[in-house]
Order: C-alpha cells, then structure tokens, then sequence
C-alpha cells in the first residue's frame, strides 16, 4: 500500500507563522475556524487586533462627522445654532432619528474595510464563515421568531393602551423606522459582534478564552454606546448582547444575531410615529421603575435564542470553516494536499513521496516508473500492417492444428478447447493513466 506524506508548506497546520508565504495566501484559516477566531490565520500578528480597534474606532468617528455635517447645517439654518439645541433636535425629532440611524449605519462599510486592509479578509468574510450573508438562513431565523415579539407587542398595547395620534413628522418617522433600522441593527451586529468580537477573540490562543474574552468586551462595548445611565438598562444592553455574541458563535455568522436584532428593534418602534419623541432616548439614571419590565423584556430574546438553536440543529449551518490555499472556504480544510503551483524545498536527487501537484492520489498498487528524457521516439513499421479483427485469445487453436501435440513449453498446461473457437479468458486490467493537470487558479480566494 502505498501512503502519501502531506504536504509541508507553512501554516497549514493552523498556526500563525512568520515563514516566507506565497502572494495571496495565508489571509484565510488553513484549519476549520469558528466565528469568533476566523482572524487566527498563517499571516496573523499580534498588533492587527490592536490597530484594527484604533483604525475602526478612527474611521466611525470621520463617518459619523461627515454624516452629520449635512444635518448640521440644516439645524443651523433653521436657527438652531448652539450645540445643545441641536443635541436637543437629535433626540426629540424624527430627522434627529435619522441622523442617528445614518451614523450607525456607516459603521457596516468601516468595519468591512478594516477587516480586508488588517486582516486581507474580504468584507463578505465578516458577515459569516461562508462569505456573505446566508439568506436562507437569515429569513428562517426571522420567520421563527417574529411571532413572539409581534405577539407581544400587541399584548402591552391591549394590557396598557396609550393614545396615537398623527403629528407633522409621523410619515418621515414612519419611512425611517421602515427603511433604516434594520440596517441600523445591522451596522451595531457588524461593528460590535463583528469586528471588535473578531479582534478580542483573535488575540488569544486558545479558542474559548477567546471565545469569552470577545464576548465580554464587545458586550460592554454595545452597552457603552447606548449611553445608558440607568443600571437596569445596562443590564439589558449588556445581557441581550450576550445572547446575540452566543448566537453568532453557535450558528457561524451574523444572520441570527441581525435578525434578532431586528425584529426586537422593528416591533419596539413600530407605534413610535404616532407617539411623543420627546422620550425616545430618555436613558437616564431612574428610568425603569419596575425591574421586572426587565426581565420581560430579557425573556423574549431568551426564548428566540433557544428557537434558533432548534432550528440550527435542524438545518445545520456551516459553524466553522478553512482553506487548505487554493479551495474556496466552507469546505473542511484538508491538508493532505498542498497549494497547486508551491512545492517545499527538496535537496538533489530527493524522490518525493506524494502525487504531483495538480494530480489525485495515485492507486494503491502503483509504483511510479522512470522514464527517460526526452521521451524516446518508438519504430513504426510502415506501411502499417493491418491486424485482425477480433485478436486472438492467448490460447487460440487453429482449426487446421487440432490434434497436433502441444509445444513441450506448453504441455504441462495445455488445456485446448473443444471446438476452434475463441476463448474470453480474465485479463488484468491496465492501469488508468493519471488524471489531467487540473488548472491552476489564477489568485488565492479570499
């Protein structure tokens, strides 16, 4: 039986390395990667987690100051010219909530950016293991769960009714809510789940400190930017950003985490166009007076949590992936064979143990024979002799032969056959020549 030995090149074997790397490869985990470590690949350094929070923080404070120069100015024209009354204008009135929206959502090409310029990763590769959003998945987990926040929704309004009314911004308010807040909840998965999880997690060996590690510190990241004061709803903020980090590592990527964001957020606003928006950011200390509205309200994403990991064990996605250099991500990595187009240093006269580059592995039983080159050119009779048709069997008797003794080589196994006829004996296969150099691609996925 003959065994291959795989393939030496550095970093296949999972771990960060500083050896000379081929262009383009080594950007992507080499071993099957969780979520939280998929930045833990052969070109990974200690400082990138560290300059990708420096560089993201920096990039959402330019994109937030230029998002809102244009609201500014349109405050300022308006007569609003201190900074409270435009703080003021942010906080009560449907385009201060527009605004906001604007500003977060511009954390989702920031966080996409520092990824490919620090880590070389594609921004696909921050939505989930598979490169992209995986939409089956996405609109399951909103199907699952929608009813429950929907349900409950229309339970506090019958429990607690509260007089609507429309109001001069209720459409533009209506618009917002509809068109920008599910990319609002996206842009808080993909800055805080996303990169800063990424970058925590990655900076540790071992994958469940990591684990933990960018759980907790990306979970007081999510709390921090909401400017809470109330430590009751720190704590909501913080626990619900728990479940949300634990869904994007059970499930492989930010699909389940988006969506419930998005149905929590959507249903909370839902009656907010008709409503008072002088109270929409009210977070100050003393704002919840009853906890238990906190545990109700902790309860909901608790039980979307256990209905989506229901229905990841029935669907079954994609949690962990890695590359072997030349094969798309999402497939298991194998590492029995190396990038088509790099081959490990060999001394002279070295007879290599696995298959060509390009090739599969040989059949058991082959022995690789040498050959001389340049290939030598073999005689041809010419003309060509015609050959008959079917040939022979091996032990063919002409008719004008039966009864003639055999030669004396062949006596001891001379078994001639009835009649003069062809005899279909087993004849051993020959072996299928290789396979074709499959194509190499021209660049490393990633």
């Amino acid at each position: 039986m003959t065994t291959w030995a795989p393939a030496q090149l550095p970093g296949l074997d999972g771990r960060p390395t500083k050896a000379p790397l081929p262009q383009g490869f080594g950007y992507l985990p080499t071993v099957p990667r969780e979520y939280p470590e998929f930045y833990r690949a052969p070109r990974w350094r200690w400082w990138k987690p560290v300059l990708a929070l420096l560089t993201f923080s920096f990039g959402w404070v330019l994109a937030t100051a230029l998002v809102s120069v244009p609201f500014a100015i349109w405050w300022y024209s308006q007569g609003l010219s201190t900074p409270e009354q435009m703080v003021t204008a942010l906080s009560t009135t449907a385009l201060g909530f527009l605004a906001n929206n604007l500003t977060i959502i511009a954390a989702i090409p920031v966080a996409m950016l520092t990824q490919w310029w620090l880590f070389g990763q594609r921004p696909g590769w921050l939505s989930s293991v598979r490169k992209g959003i995986r939409w089956s998945w996405f609109v399951r987990c909103l199907v699952v769960i929608a009813p429950l926040w929907i349900g409950m929704t229309v339970l506090e309004y019958w429990v607690d009714p509260f007089p609507m009314e429309a109001r001069p911004d209720t459409w533009l308010m209506l618009a917002t809510v509809l068109l920008t807040t599910p990319f609002q909840c996206a842009g808080e998965e993909y800055a805080t789940r996303g990169l800063i999880n990424r970058s925590v997690a990655s900076f540790f060996p071992n994958k469940y400190v990591g684990l933990v590690g960018g759980a907790l510190v990306s979970s007081t990241v999510f709390m921090l930017l909401h400017g809470a004061g109330d430590v009751w709803l720190n704590v909501f903020y913080f626990t619900f950003a728990m479940i949300a980090c634990f869904l994007t590592w059970w499930t492989g990527g930010l699909e389940a985490s988006i969506a419930v964001h998005v149905v929590n957020n959507m249903t909370s606003l839902s009656l907010t166009p008709w409503q008072d928006l002088s109270g929409l950011f009210q977070r100050e200390a003393g704002t919840v007076t009853d906890p238990w509205q906190i545990v109700i309200n902790l309860a909901m994403p608790t039980i979307a949590a256990l209905l989506i990991v229901w229905q990841a064990k029935r669907v079954r996605p994609v949690r962990s992936a890695g590359t072997d250099g030349y094969r798309r991500t999402g497939v298991p990595a194998s590492p029995e064979l190396p990038p088509q187009g790099f081959a490990p240093a060999e001394p002279a006269g070295f007879v290599p143990s696995y298959p060509p580059y390009g090739y599969p592995s040989a059949p058991q039983g082959y022995a690789p024979q040498a050959q001389a080159f340049p290939p030598q050119p073999q005689p041809q009779a010419f003309p060509p002799q015609p050959q008959a048709y079917p040939p022979p069997a091996p032990n063919y008797v002409p008719a004008h032969a039966e009864g003639v003794p055999p030669p004396p080589s062949l006596a001891a196994n001379w078994a001639p056959p009835p009649r003069h006829a062809l005899v279909a004996e087993p004849v051993a296969p020959a072996p299928a020549p290789p396979a074709p150099m499959l194509p190499a691609p021209p660049r490393f996925d990633r």
